[in-house]
Order: structure tokens, then sequence, then C-alpha cells
């Protein structure tokens, strides 16, 4: 459960930086 929880805030960071790159 926590790794899938990890696994969520990195694909929403990684997200996160490529809206503030667009």
């Amino acid at each position: 459960m926590l790794r899938f929880i990890c696994i969520l805030v990195f694909l929403y960071k990684c997200m996160f930086k490529a809206n503030l790159f667009k």
C-alpha cells in the first residue's frame, strides 16, 4: 500500500513538472 502511494506521488510530481515546462 505504501509503495503504491509513493508511486502516485512520484507520478504526480512528474506531471506537475511537465505542466511547468509547457
